[in-house]
This record gives structure tokens, sequence and C-alpha cells, in this order.
């Protein structure tokens, strides 16, 4: 029951908030004119925007690898986890949430032999948790300390709000390993709490997983701006380098399908009071796009299925 009513609320989100930008409530935009638009795009430029985006599965599968190595000290070739990533993205498209990615990773890494589930399901968390918190200081960073071509006020507000939030998930890593190891009813958090405070304590940790952050915003700003190229806007890839972070962390909230309706609301108003002088039309055709290409790079995850079903019957458990 509970699991139908979280199908049926990622869904119900996704489907109002696409609703209200789609029908201009929030932004003047024409549903007509968009998917007008979105028929138009080059093509050359369309397939490179996919192209950087299938990118962003091996540096996932590095990122989940450094976890479950460093971390949780489960021996792994990336050649194992790279499947594991891109069949759980794949398989997520038939599910209406970021979240179910995650579990069905942490099963992959149970059913092909890789991990133990309790450990699968630590390292999943983790690597999730370490990619949100630093992503979330890398927008505070940019938007506080480099020219976002934005509105100095809105930058400099939404900047403090992302490094609050970065700050605040920082300390929650420290002072809930405190508060776990002395509540009874949290034990069995105790081992997540405390591999994320050996993570965010070790300095070497801490300059990866910030290059991870970066690599991803690089990935993630190359196919925005391809798009917008296949369409013809002429806007510097500075500005989509500028404002992704922000768009990487809506685009991730499990409440969302695919991170749509939240990812048009969120680029609609960071361009919209940019200096790109993209009209909100233009501007939710391209994360429209965006989002079909992102579905498009998961599709892609299904050609590891084989490899995965083999691997299942083919390897003891470490």
């Amino acid at each position: 029951m509970m699991k139908g009513a979280r199908l049926f609320l990622g869904l119900a989100v996704s489907g109002l908030c696409l609703w209200l930008v789609l029908s201009g409530f929030l932004g003047g935009s024409n549903v007509t004119d968009i998917m007008g638009k979105i028929g138009n795009i080059n093509v050359m430029w369309a397939s490179l925007a996919l192209g950087s985006l299938m990118l962003a599965y091996p540096l996932n599968a590095m990122r989940l690898k450094y976890v479950l190595t460093v971390d949780a000290a489960i021996s792994c070739r990336f050649s194992q986890v790279l499947p594991i990533v891109w069949v759980s993205s794949f398989l997520s498209l038939a599910l209406p949430s970021a979240a179910f990615s995650d579990g069905i990773r942490a099963t992959l890494l149970r059913a092909t032999k890789l991990s133990k589930l309790s450990l699968a399901i630590r390292a999943v968390l983790v690597d999730r948790a370490m990619g949100l918190i630093y992503t979330l200081g890398l927008a505070g960073l940019l938007l506080l300390i480099l020219p976002a071509n934005i509105n100095p006020g809105l930058s400099n507000y939404w900047g403090l709000v992302f490094m609050s939030g970065f700050l605040g998930a920082a300390a929650a890593v420290f002072l809930g390993e405190k508060l776990v190891n002395k509540v009874q009813l949290f034990a069995r958090l105790r081992n997540l709490f405390k591999d994320m405070r050996h993570l965010m304590n070790n300095p070497k940790a801490v300059i990866i997983f910030l290059g991870f952050a970066v690599a991803n915003t690089v990935i993630s700003a190359l196919c925005l701006w391809f798009i917008a190229r296949g369409f013809s806007v002429d806007v510097s890839f500075w500005t989509f380098f500028m404002l992704t972070p922000a768009i990487l962390i809506v685009n991730n909230l499990p409440i969302f399908y695919q991170g749509f309706g939240g990812r048009e609301a969120t680029m609609l108003f960071a361009f919209g009071n940019s200096s790109s002088g993209m009209s909100p039309e233009l501007i939710l055709t391209i994360s429209l796009v965006s989002g079909i290409a992102i579905m498009g790079a998961a599709l892609i995850g299904s050609v590891f299925l084989p490899f995965l079903l083999l691997r299942r019957n083919a390897l003891p458990l470490a």
C-alpha cells in the first residue's frame, strides 16, 4: 500500500509541476509553442547532448566504486560496477523516483554477488549523500564568489541558501553520529553515519568527491549547452555551468519522476533571472529535451542486462 502511494505521489508531483509550468502559470509559456520547438532541434547538437550525458554513468560508477572499496572495503572492479549503475538507471525508468534507482542499485550489488545486502545498501546511501552534499556546496560556492550573470541579490541569496544547506548537512553528519550512538532506536544507522563522517574527515576523500561534483556539473552543463546550440541559442557555456548545480539538486529530489517538473521550474526561475535573454518557452523546451536525453542515456543501460544475468550465476558472494 505504501509503495503504491509513493509511486502515485512521484508521478502526481511531477505531473502537477509540469502542468503549472507548461500552462503558463509560472512563466507565461505556451505549450503549443514548446512542443513545436522540440522537433526543430539540430540532430548533431542533440546527439552531442546525449553523448555527453552518457559520460555521467562511468563517472558515477567511479564514485560508487570509490565508496565500495575505500569505505565498505569491498573488492571490485570498475567493469563490474558500471553495468550496475547503468542498469539501475534503466530499470528506474519504470518507476517514479530516483530513490528507487538506489534501491535497485543495492539489490543488483547483492544479486551479482559483489556484496552482502546490508553493505550494499549502506554504500549506495553514502554514495548518494556524498554526491548531494558536495553538489550543495558547489552550488553555494559558485553563486557566492563567481559572476553568475544573474541578479546579484538573487545570486547572493541562493548562494547563502545552498551553502547553508551544505554546512547544515555536514553538521548533521557529525552530530548525527553522536545521536545514533546514544539512542538505541537509531542503532541501525550507526555505521551509515560513521561511514559518512569518515569520508568527510578524510582530506583526500573531500577533494575526490568535490571533483566528482564538478565533473558531473560540467557534463550536465554541456548537455544543456549543446541543446541550446541545437536551437541556435547563443548563450555562454559559463552561464549554464554556474546554474547547473542548483538544477542537479532539484533534478535528483525523490519526489519527481526523472526530475520532470522540478527541473523545468528551477530552470525557468534561474535562467529567467539571468542575462541569457531566453524566452520562457525556449527555457522550458531546453529543459524538456534534456529530460528526454536523460531517459535516452538511461536506455543504453539495457545492453548491460545480459552481463549482469550471466554474472549472477557465475561468482560466489564476497
